[in-house]
């Protein structure tokens, strides 16, 4: 009879671990039923071949809000139980015992394996460094491959430190075997933290994991929608070896900005671009000409069909039709003595037919500085609000006219004189045209709709390359 109780007992309590054994069993297959998706780690994440691979097989699980968390940093245990069940899953089933917490038969399986011999209790719930991983992953593949561990094999002598005699050996052996790669400066980096993300990666690594569903590496994310555009302003490019001023630049330097543009990956738009919602370019920039100097054909149109860049020219429509009556106002001193020769309707019907420029307003008869410290647009002293937008919509109505009439098309584009903008204004500029510029320097954007947008003066001395990030 006793006997009968002491085998019944013992039977009673080899069921009960066998029905451990298979609840654990099943939690694991279970996992392979549904690949969990997690939110933190999208397509484009370097890390989701690896974790998608990981997740498939069931070894790694996630957090329990749902979440991955590829960039946090990796628990000695949490490595422990990955390592476990890509290598060891049966073996840390027979070793769960009543009470065990999620790590506790992973943790016993792999000391009693040899895969974890010298990881202090305390330690098992730090971050585990590379060097950590190391040892226990070469172990793991050593024992993947039918291998019994022995100290020997991984240099672990009697130095009980982390010294390089203790994970030399360790690391040399994942480093061999593709299982852990050295950093961009060819270092290994030993102590640094193990992440989420690195983790899943080696484990792949050590499994074998066939990540090729997973495989992205043709994938391309969608692109987020670029708002930024970098508008630069020019004046007049006068030939090499003229005197240049604030508001110049010479053909060697104009012909440096366009290939400087051009290597760093900047692409030109045309104000009817912006106007017709076209998607910019990853790396947007306008190229802009105030007052319409001759110079903009003679020399800057033949580097634009060169480069097959684009570019917009605000004019001053009584200038082209043959007024020159009264010089530019606001001419700079310095100014080279062609820079009062301006296009004529020929040299714009040309460029304007190549594609590569389009014509804007500078208005008709409004670029002067006057005696009562007014200039472009703004207001007369003592005008009154009718009178003003009376004699500033008659001329940029009369110079967006002689623009339709001589090249076709009514312009979209308006460069406000000297920069300077009137509230006043914004009506009638807003009626006729789509897109404005103004002077004032800085980054442009089109959250902001496209009016006002900002610009860059760009001369001999101050080039594309000193106003855009490269």
């Amino acid at each position: 009879m006793y006997t009968f109780k002491k085998i019944k007992k013992r039977g009673a309590r080899t069921a009960a671990a066998l029905l451990l054994v298979i609840m654990f069993a099943l939690s694991s297959c279970l996992c392979y039923a549904k690949t969990p998706v997690f939110p933190d780690v999208p397509a484009r994440h370097w890390a989701y071949p690896y974790v998608r691979a990981c997740a498939r097989a069931g070894i790694i699980r996630g957090t329990d809000d749902g979440f991955f968390e590829p960039d946090s940093p990796l628990t000695l245990e949490e490595l422990i139980v990955l390592t476990g069940r890509a290598c060891f899953e049966t073996e840390a089933q027979y070793a769960i015992k009543e009470g065990d917490d999620w790590s506790s038969a992973y943790i016993r399986a792999a000391q009693r394996l040899g895969v974890v011999t010298d990881a202090k209790p305390s330690e098992i719930y730090e971050p585990a460094r590379r060097c950590d991983a190391a040892q226990i992953v070469a172990r793991a593949s050593v024992l993947l491959r039918g291998e019994r561990h022995s100290p020997e094999r991984f240099g672990e002598e009697e130095d009980p430190g982390y010294s390089l005699s203790r994970f030399g050996q360790g690391i040399g052996y994942c480093l061999a075997s593709g299982l852990m790669s050295c950093g961009a400066d060819g270092l290994f980096h030993g102590t640094d933290t193990l992440t989420r993300a690195d983790a899943a990666r080696i484990i792949c690594e050590l499994a074998e994991l066939d990540t090729r569903e997973a495989d992205l590496s043709s994938y391309e994310p969608p692109k987020k929608k670029n708002n930024r555009i970098y508008v630069l302003m020019y004046h007049s490019v006068v030939k090499d070896g003229e005197c240049c001023g604030p508001w110049t630049t010479d053909e060697s330097g104009f012909r440096a900005d366009l290939e400087w543009l051009y290597e760093h990956g900047y692409r030109t738009v045309l104000p009817r671009d912006l106007a017709a919602g076209v998607p910019l370019p990853e790396r947007a920039v306008m190229i802009t000409f105030d007052d319409g100097y001759s110079d903009n054909y003679f020399q800057a149109f033949p580097l634009l069909r060169e480069y097959g860049a684009k570019a917009a020219v605000a004019v001053i429509g009584n200038r082209l039709d043959g007024d020159s009556s009264a010089e530019l106002s606001g001419k700079p001193d310095d100014a080279p003595e062609n820079t009062d020769e301006f296009l004529n309707w020929d040299m714009a019907r040309e460029m304007a037919a190549s594609g590569l420029v389009e014509f804007g307003s500078h208005t008709y008869d409004l670029h002067a500085e006057r005696e009562d410290g007014s200039a472009g647009i703004g207001r007369l002293s003592g005008e009154s609000k009718a009178d003003y937008r009376e004699r500033v919509s008659a001329d940029l109505k009369k110079s967006a006219a002689r623009i339709e009439e001589e090249l076709g098309e009514a312009p979209i584009y308006f460069a406000y004189p000297y920069g300077k903008a009137d509230s006043w204004a914004d009506g009638i500029v807003s009626e006729l045209f789509e897109v404005s510029v103004i002077t004032k320097p800085g980054r442009g954007s089109l959250i902001g709709g496209l009016y006002k947008f900002p610009r860059y003066n760009v001369n001999q001395a101050f080039t594309a390359e000193y106003y855009l990030p490269d």
